[in-house]
C-alpha cells in the first residue's frame, strides 16, 4: 500500500482504536472524501494464514460491523 501524505492531511491517520480495522475505516473515509485510487492488476506479494491467527476474526467481524455502521452514521439522510 502506497499512501500520499496529502491524502492523510485530508482524511486523518489510521484510527488506532481498532486493532485490525484500521485500514478499512481509513479507506472509507478515503472514499468518502473523493480520495481516487488504483488497485495493481498483479499480486505484489502473498500472505499465509494459519489456525492461530484465525481466532483474531472473531475481533476482526466485530470491528468490521462497528467501523461500517460508523460509516453509514456520517451519511447524510434525505
Amino acid at each position: 500500500m502506497l499512501i500520499r501524505r496529502s491524502a492523510f492531511d485530508k482524511t486523518g491517520l489510521f484510527n488506532t482504536a481498532y486493532h485490525t480495522g484500521d485500514f478499512i475505516d481509513w479507506f472509507i473515509r478515503a472514499k468518502e472524501a473523493g480520495l481516487q485510487y488504483a488497485m495493481l492488476p498483479n499480486t505484489v506479494t502473498l500472505r499465509r494464514l494459519h489456525r492461530a491467527g484465525l481466532a483474531s476474526q472473531v475481533q476482526y467481524h466485530k470491528e468490521f460491523a462497528h467501523i461500517l455502521k460508523a460509516a453509514l452514521d456520517r451519511r447524510t439522510v434525505y
